[in-house]
């Protein structure tokens, strides 16, 4: 599959994007293109409440995205090393530290939901991080309890925890290629 794309991405580059558009269907994505272009990037606002500003300055600065993209490359990492019929101690601590991953991003969406408010729905990480945070509450506390009215095995959500290694893909923000290729 890695193959095609490749091979479709480069006939799409050698017209510039344009090998599969007539004339006119080019020079409408060139329209876009600079009218996007030419769209300035929205800050986020910052909050008018004062108890909402300590969050908001928080989640804003570099040292907090530091240390979540530190988080996201443990958890990767964590999540490697989990192997067929590991030993009993080895299982303890995944799990606990899987659960202390969890509360981690938890804490992280609460604070970026009170330092943001409603904004942080606008950012499709934010969003995707949220869908996360939300199937992780439910496979952590929530899984037994839907396993008793719905017919979904409780492993259907354990399954979506491999979804937190896309979580990875924030690190590439500016390697476009690769995500594609993910």
């Amino acid at each position: 599959i890695g193959v095609v794309l490749d091979a479709y991405n480069r006939i799409k580059s050698e017209g510039s994007g344009t090998a599969f558009m007539t004339t006119g269907q080019a020079e409408w994505v060139a329209t876009q293109r600079s009218i996007i272009a030419q769209r300035p990037l929205k800050a986020a606002n910052a909050p008018a409440q004062e108890w909402r500003m300590g969050a908001f300055n928080l989640v804003t600065g570099t040292y907090f995205d530091l240390f979540i993209m530190g988080v996201i490359i443990a958890n990767v990492l964590l999540m490697a090393s989990d192997h067929w019929n590991p030993s009993e101690g080895f299982a303890t601590a995944y799990s606990r530290s899987m659960a202390v991953f969890s509360y981690i991003y938890y804490c992280e969406a609460v604070l970026k939901i009170t330092a943001l408010g409603l904004n942080y729905f606008r950012d499709n990480w934010c969003r995707f991080d949220f869908f996360l945070v939300c199937t992780s509450l439910i496979d952590q506390f929530a899984s037994e309890l839907l396993a008793q009215y719905l017919p979904i095995p409780p492993m259907l959500l354990r399954v979506l925890r491999i979804l937190r290694i896309l979580r990875i893909l924030r690190l590439l923000k500016g390697a476009k290629d690769l995500r594609d290729l993910i």
